[in-house]
């Protein structure tokens, strides 16, 4: 699997890069056709003053990395391959205004030893002098209409999970704090639901109103193939540096619990950045660098819930009142799968990490189980990995329940040692008070798996429960290998992947198998068939409002997987995916249904 990748930015040319671009990225108007655009919205121009143009610089960076990350898939997520095919090298181009500091050895330490750390790849850049740069109103929407607002005090990031909740909660309702709220979404299918949870929020904080402060990333013709991720935060490190810059502020919040930002791994499935490394403390620390050397002057990041178990969070939420937010907040890692109704998939180490929080904080009856795509505990796990995950999460809890002392707890997890320089702390310290942490949340993981298996008992000793869920996998020896599944109706698909259902439309993540009521279909040779279903479900294109252009975007992606040349407009039918075979066309027929006059389909399976 090729691993090197060259992403030229900003209407550079091969001629002034001496690179073959393998993806070019483009923000600047003046600089020929655009196919990213980074909008700030909401912002309150009476309290913003101008910031020099580096900030401008580290938007635009941070905008192509974000989306560079997603953009180039990794190789598979076995330990045998992690280290060599997994970690992919990131040469950027970028155009800026002022390329003698971002060319600056200081500047571009900082860069990419954050980056490297941060995503688990290898990061490169080369800087060139920027022509036709967009203006600095072409960033800014102002317009926050929110009366009484006063001028905010702090700035903290905001993604409408859990912990930025509780973060925004401890700041506003608790500390009677005005504060600015920084909020960028990956996707905008989940806006109705955080428009609500920003309804709720507002109705909570009296006269301490936040200015909330939304970042767009808009982008045209160009579909990630990495899910992941793990460029975001940095993405939000420049947004929130700017934003306070702009306010006349020095600092910067992540509220992030410290099980999650500390990154001891799970189980193997779960190293390095394969699990999370947004608010690691080496890469808070990078982020306070970075920006230190942007604005000029000391700029301070923190993470203020950095000895915060979840549970504690979700504690803090209830203790203020406002525990009835805790429905419309989102914590899942696979939006890409997930929808408005179903919010979080009931799968990923995120959604058991809320599901034991919310457990600790006894807030269980705020966070309803028909929100999750399945019931964490009692329900069968999709797939090998996933039931590895579970029961390596209860596991690790008991073996760090089971332990001593704090050097016992290092010997078992040296990723530890790489956090201890960046706690501020003597190393002694820094262990015992790492170690505290994880204690006190292997004992929430242990009393919230005795509470369930006291609500189920009945279930568990009747075996009525699925053979392979977690509960049963946590009380029967063998784990999750022990007791054999049920013999499914149809041929089940490889243990490796995932598999979705929306109406009555089912299918493996890949789309080599798809079922429509109950009929499965092999698509393995099927290639166009597969490539156009992956797209529209992986898309979420159940609709008209989210339906995919036949000629901008399906058509583009089928052609890409099969390696053919762009065809011409007239050309294309998407009836043409599923030629091979009368049942491949009733498929077809059935399913994929156009938006009237505009080019668009989606999968009509409700």
């Amino acid at each position: 699997m090729k691993t090197e990748h060259v992403i030229v930015c900003g209407g550079l040319k091969a001629k002034q890069t001496g690179a073959v671009p393998g993806l070019e990225l483009n923000a600047w108007p003046g600089a020929g056709k655009t196919n990213i655009r980074l909008d700030i919205l909401d912002l309150n121009e009476k309290f913003c003053t101008t910031v020099s143009g580096r900030f401008y610089d580290l938007l635009d960076i941070a905008t192509y990395v974000f989306q560079g990350d997603q953009m180039f898939s990794r190789g598979k997520l076995d330990v045998d391959n992690f280290g060599s095919r997994w970690r992919r090298h990131l040469h950027y181009h970028i155009p800026v205004r002022e390329p003698d500091f971002w060319k600056d050895a200081a500047v571009q330490k900082a860069l990419r030893d954050t980056l490297d750390f941060l995503s688990d790849d290898f990061y490169t850049f080369s800087f060139y002098p920027g022509k036709g740069w967009p203006g600095m109103q072409e960033y800014l929407n102002y317009g926050n209409t929110v009366a009484g607002l006063q001028p905010p005090q702090a700035v903290t990031m905001f993604s409408g999970g859990l912990d930025s909740l509780g973060g925004a909660i401890h700041e506003i309702v608790r500390n009677k704090q005005h504060v600015a709220l920084v909020n960028h979404q990956s996707t905008d299918k989940f806006g109705r639901t955080y428009n609500e949870l920003l309804k709720r929020l507002r109705a909570k904080c009296g006269l301490f109103q936040p200015m909330h402060v939304r970042v767009e990333i808009n982008k045209k013709g160009i579909e990630g193939k990495d899910h992941h991720q793990r460029a975001r935060s940095f993405l939000f490190a420049a947004l929130g540096g700017t934003v306070a810059t702009m306010l006349g502020l020095r600092e910067v919040r992540f509220y992030e619990n410290g099980v999650l930002s500390l990154n001891v791994p799970i189980c193997g499935q779960l190293v390095g950045a394969r699990a999370t490394r947004t608010t690691h403390p080496r890469v808070i620390a990078g982020y306070e660098s970075l920006l230190s050397l942007v604005a000029g002057r000391k700029f301070e990041v923190n993470a203020p819930f950095l000895w915060h178990t979840k549970g504690d969070v979700v504690k803090e939420i209830r203790e203020a009142g406002c525990e009835s937010l805790i429905p419309v907040s989102r914590s899942c890692a696979h939006t890409w799968q997930t929808d408005n109704d179903e919010p979080h998939c009931g799968v990923c180490s995120q959604c058991l990490d809320r599901r034991i929080a919310v457990l600790a904080g006894h807030c269980e009856q705020h966070d309803p189980l028909d929100r999750y795509g399945i019931d964490i505990f009692t329900e069968a796990r999709p797939s090998k990995e996933d039931k590895i995950l579970g029961a390596g999460y209860i596991e690790r809890a008991n073996q760090i329940a089971a332990m001593r002392d704090s050097s016992e707890f290092l010997c078992r997890y040296p990723e530890v040692a790489r956090v201890i320089p960046f706690t501020g702390m003597n190393a002694g310290a820094a262990a015992e008070r790492i170690f505290t942490l994880y204690r006190k949340h292997a004992d929430e993981v242990k009393e919230a798996v005795r509470r369930l298996v006291a609500q189920h008992s009945l279930a568990i000793v009747e075996r009525t429960l699925p053979g392979d869920c977690l509960l049963r996998s946590v009380v029967e020896s063998g784990s999750v290998t022990s007791t054999p599944m049920a013999p499914p109706a149809l041929e089940e698909p490889d243990a490796k992947e995932s598999v979705r259902t929306r109406g009555r439309l089912r299918w493996l993540t890949s789309c080599d198998t798809v079922w429509l009521d109950g009929n499965p279909h092999d698509l393995r040779k099927r290639k166009r068939a597969r490539a156009c279903l992956k797209y529209l479900t992986s898309n979420q294109a159940f609709d008209e409002d989210s339906a995919r252009h036949l000629v901008d975007e399906i058509d583009l992606y089928v052609r890409e997987q099969m390696g053919l040349a762009a065809a011409l407009h007239s050309t294309v039918k998407i009836q043409d995916y599923f030629k091979d075979g009368g049942e491949l066309r009733a498929l077809c027929r059935e399913i994929v249904t156009p938006v009237a006059g505009d080019g668009r389909y989606y999968l009509k399976v409700d």
